[in-house]
């Protein structure tokens, strides 16, 4: 896998909101006490002799305070080495969960069928674009708070590129979905709304624009 750094990602995030700031961490997070917990954890791992990287993520997690206890959506691109998981290659994983049963979502994962690294590299650029959206519909100004919007805003033609990637593998190869109870099933584009219908932050990256 190519080399890069976590770093690398930094102009994406608002730079007001930075916790952690390294060549292999960027962390950028917003808390507002008793409401929500939202943040994006940008994370690489690095052989420096055979110049690679050999596990890296991009992860936004947002986390809502509520009476019963938390409800958490957490969404992210990235790989890892054959040894940490079962999915090796680059791969978006979705977490959708919470207490009450219609937000029971479960967790999907989706293979990225990329044919060169610069194509990873520019699909999590992508990523960035599309968790802008993502971080609006889950509360009103969380991607100005979050995001250096005029960056991703430069990012058109990566977030293309990743969308035609998500449909090519929902046709291919489906969605890993694995229900609340622990039943997995695949997902094709033929059924993706019996997903996207349990939760609208899923739709700007699963269905077709």
């Amino acid at each position: 896998m190519t080399f890069i750094k976590a770093e690398d990602f930094k102009e994406f995030l608002n730079p007001l909101q930075i916790k952690r700031d390294g060549p292999d961490a960027v962390f950028v997070e917003v808390n507002v006490p008793n409401e929500y917990t939202s943040s994006i954890l940008i994370q690489s791992k690095r052989d420096y002799i055979e110049r690679i990287t050999i596990e890296f993520s991009v992860k936004f997690s947002h986390h809502e305070h509520e009476e019963e206890g938390m409800f958490q959506r957490e969404f992210s691109i990235e790989h890892h080495p054959p040894e940490r998981s079962r999915h090796d290659k680059p791969h978006l994983q979705f977490h959708i969960h919470g207490l009450n049963p219609e937000q029971k979502v479960g967790k999907i994962w989706l293979t990225l069928d990329l044919e060169s690294d610069e194509e990873y590299e520019k699909c999590i650029e992508g990523f960035f674009y599309v968790l802008e959206e993502i971080a609006e519909i889950c509360r009103d100004d969380l991607d100005d708070k979050l995001l250096n919007k005029p960056e991703i805003y430069k990012l058109t033609k990566q977030k293309e590129l990743l969308l035609s990637k998500i449909q090519e593998s929902l046709k291919t190869k489906g969605i890993e979905y694995e229900f609340p109870d622990g039943t997995v099933e695949k997902i094709y584009q033929d059924n993706i709304e019996k997903i996207t219908s349990q939760d609208k932050t899923l739709i700007p990256l699963l269905e077709k624009n």
